[in-house]
């Protein structure tokens, strides 16, 4: 893929890290207070569990569940011993007294199982089902339910990189809009809009950084090109800046392994290729056109990225979320 010599950079003070601080991590250990939630994640095919980080609300880390792409729950450290629980407000109406303060990890199982069951039950099938499901299955099948020698090991979805202020940007949002102009400015018609977060971001056997989008059975690869063009413009100046992002996506895999995230009895795969992997994926059944048509509906969007060394993968998906057929671009 060809890279272009040329690029203007935000100034470096992107960064995306969501290793969790020793003190929430060790909740999920086995015998700690929080390791029950990834059994009941595990045993339960519509769930799934993240790590997220960020410089504000997040800034002590949290836990947070997933149900296709809605969010029952979240645990969020603090900075003493306690976790607060939050959620969207469509899921604090089912249990209100959870989301009142600091509490105790040690005394919130039973509330918790409670809250989940009656989250999951009432879930709106228009983030559990179709999209949402298979992007769930994936995520399962190469990250819970990962086994030895898989050709991918996912790291982590609903991936947003942020932006700091410097000595040009008074504020991080000053900042992003700035990298959102470079973006279009480089990008122009192949600039997606309105999408801000990668659908999935994992580690190949070959230790190159995947970056997937997903769509279910019919859904428009177009998009899907479109929206992977922006996030390997964003994803090339944030690895362009220093080591510390490949170094978090590694520390990441590492975390989770410890955490029983991912189970593997062999040493996992790093990200040590600087070349990234633009990969769309969606469940098809087998047939002899499928590449053709998935070509037909890229066009010229993942062409080329200024300043991005990188090649397209096509995952054809089963249902289950297995990658049932890979092919290049």
């Amino acid at each position: 893929m060809p890279v272009a010599t040329a690029l203007v950079l935000c100034p470096p003070m992107l960064y995306y890290d969501r290793q969790l601080p020793l003190e929430l991590a060790t909740l999920l250990l086995p015998g700690q207070p929080l390791a029950w939630l990834v059994e009941y994640v595990r045993a339960d095919s519509r769930l799934r569990i993240e790590f997220r980080r960020a410089d504000q609300k997040r800034r002590w880390g949290s836990i947070q569940i997933y149900q296709g792409r809605t969010s029952p729950l979240e645990v969020l450290g603090q900075a003493t011993a306690s976790v607060k629980i939050s959620a969207d407000e469509d899921y604090r109406k089912h249990r209100p007294d959870l989301f009142v303060g600091a509490l105790d990890p040690s005394h919130i199982e039973l509330e918790l199982r409670r809250h989940l069951a009656l989250c999951t039950a009432a879930a709106r099938a228009q983030f559990t089902e179709g999209e949402g499901a298979i992007h769930n299955a994936l995520l399962r099948r190469y990250g819970l339910l990962y086994r030895d020698d898989d050709p991918l090991v996912a790291v982590d979805s609903e991936v947003r990189i942020g932006f700091r202020k410097d000595d040009r940007f008074r504020t991080g949002s000053e900042h992003r809009d700035a990298h959102l102009r470079h973006l279009k400015r480089d990008l122009g018609v192949t600039a997606e809009r309105g999408h801000t977060k990668l659908d999935g971001l994992g580690i190949l056997s070959s230790g190159e950084l995947a970056l997937v989008e997903v769509k279910d059975e019919h859904g428009d690869i177009g998009t899907a090109a479109r929206q992977l063009a922006a996030h390997l413009y964003t994803f090339g100046v944030l690895l362009k800046q220093s080591g510390d992002a490949a170094e978090a996506i590694n520390g990441l895999v590492a975390q989770k392994v410890r955490c029983g995230l991912i189970p593997t009895t062999k040493p996992l795969p790093r990200l040590t290729h600087s070349e990234l992997v633009a990969a769309i994926a969606a469940p098809e059944p087998p047939s002899s056109d499928w590449v053709q048509r998935w070509r037909a509906g890229i066009g010229h969007h993942l062409k080329m990225v200024p300043g991005v060394s990188f090649r397209v993968e096509l995952w054809r998906l089963s249902t289950s979320g297995e990658i049932a057929e890979s092919q290049h671009l």
